[in-house]
């Protein structure tokens, strides 16, 4: 079997990229848990209508993607490493 040297570094980069993509997913989710289960009508006007800028704001979550187009989640990661697998398995098959 014949492994080049050179992916390596492709393979660890793709893999530090998508867990900085799934560690940002997961302070993303605790912080918008935080801002739902506070209390904000006990808050003073002004900041009540922080606490709606923050609200609408969670509508459209923040997620770190590959230039606007694909996640950059464990999802994500899991797909192209089965996808890289297969396309590993088929050129084997074809050396083979």
């Amino acid at each position: 079997m014949l492994v080049y040297n050179n992916q390596w570094p492709l393979l660890t980069e793709l893999t530090i990229y998508f867990i900085v993509g799934h560690m940002v997913e997961l302070k993303v989710d605790k912080m918008y848990d935080a801002i739902i289960s506070m209390a904000w009508y006990k808050l003073p006007v002004v900041n009540q209508k922080e606490f709606s800028f923050l609200l609408s704001r969670q509508q459209r979550p923040m997620i770190l993607t590959a230039y606007g187009f694909h996640p950059m989640n464990f999802e994500a990661y899991m797909s192209v490493l089965r996808g890289l697998y297969q396309f590993f398995v088929m050129i084997m098959q074809y050396v083979d």
